[in-house]
């Protein structure tokens, strides 16, 4: 059941505090500035020459060289964590302990033992509390839902996804210290696409591949086993690009998520065989938003949907989201903690655990 508390529902624009002003801070930024029911309230970073570029692009009114001033901050009543992984918890912590909402980048955490803490302090101030999977409240997800709803591909028995991104020339890190990593990075939308479809409680997980030379996960070949013999068979990598592609499979059809399935924007529904004549397809398109900024990373005008979810269950006095609730997070990041082992990637906190595995 999703907790609800009314006391700190409030009316008129939601009022962001950004934390960090990295790149995916600034995409975040971009794509909220000029939403009418959201307002910049204040930008924070470590360099307050930073905080201050960003906060005159986005038209914040307040910048901070500091994430305790943010905290601070009585006109926040939210705040967006766009730092690196490996602080993300301490950071949601210190929000909201200071009684703010918080959305916070993926991954939540590096394992999920300080995911459950952050929830419970956020269960203990009784505000919102979200880890930011996008993807799930793209429109082409809403209608991913209700073709599953309607029973158009029949009954679920398996899916299959890749996602995979050369590192060197998208950008993405090696740095163990920081917390990267193919299944922190990536990896973790093929899971949540299958804990939206198929559950958040596998029966086995299982994890195969190998690790980069500064220690964190390169590849790894996911399968997730449920009830009745359905299956979640899925790719990520952070040393070659592939399709980014999946596909869900039922007895009488499947949906195909067919471009960048993590910032989705068409899907195709085929029913019938697939041969010549023997089948039919739908095909939905839902474009992005219009947008005359500028962005780091393709689709991240996405991250309006995501903003707009966030306020209306804020009004709703929700302190968790419907569509991503904190058991469902907590399950996802077990899931990649035994996945991580299983490839051999060990946080250091982990190491008796590593110990315990020989």
């Amino acid at each position: 059941m999703v907790a609800v508390r009314f006391f700190f529902t409030k009316m008129g624009k939601l009022r962001w505090g950004i934390c960090t002003a990295g790149k995916i801070a600034q995409d975040f930024s971009n794509a909220i500035c000029d939403l009418k029911d959201h307002a910049i309230q204040a930008i924070a970073s470590r360099s307050l020459e930073r905080a201050e570029e960003l906060a005159e692009k986005v038209g914040a009114k307040s910048s901070y060289g500091s994430y305790d001033s943010l905290a601070a901050d009585p006109n926040v009543d939210i705040v967006y964590i766009g730092s690196v992984n490996i602080a993300h918890i301490p950071l949601c912590k210190l929000f909201l302990n200071a009684k703010k909402h918080v959305l916070c980048e993926k991954p939540l955490g590096v394992h999920s033992k300080e995911v459950g803490e952050a929830i419970e302090v956020a269960r203990q101030n009784g505000v919102f509390f979200m880890e930011g999977l996008w993807s799930r409240f793209f429109p082409a997800y809403d209608k991913i839902r209700k073709l599953l709803l309607d029973g158009e591909i029949g009954d679920v028995k398996f899916i299959t996804a890749d996602f995979c991104l050369n590192g060197t020339s998208s950008g993405i890190c090696h740095d163990k210290s920081v917390g990267d990593g193919a299944l922190y990075n990536i990896g973790i939308y093929p899971i949540q696409l299958a804990t939206m479809v198929l559950g958040p409680n596998p029966t086995l997980v299982q994890g195969v591949g190998g690790m980069t030379q500064t220690g964190v996960d390169e590849i790894c070949s996911i399968t997730l086993k449920y009830p009745d013999h359905k299956i979640a068979t899925m790719v990520t990598s952070i040393a070659a690009d592939s399709n980014n592609v999946a596909s869900i499979v039922g007895t009488t059809g499947r949906i195909n998520l067919t471009d960048s399935f993590h910032a989705l924007s068409k899907v195709e529904l085929v029913r019938g065989f697939p041969a010549p004549g023997m089948f039919e397809k739908e095909v939905f398109e839902f474009p992005l938003p219009t947008s005359e900024r500028s962005f780091n990373y393709p689709g991240s005008v996405g991250f309006q949907y995501q903003a707009n979810a966030v306020k209306e269950a804020i009004d709703e006095g929700r302190t968790e989201h419907p569509l991503l609730t904190w058991s469902e997070t907590l399950a996802i990041h077990k899931i990649m903690d035994k996945l991580r082992h299983d490839v051999g990637y060990y946080r250091p906190e982990e190491e008796n655990e590593k110990e315990g595995s020989v």
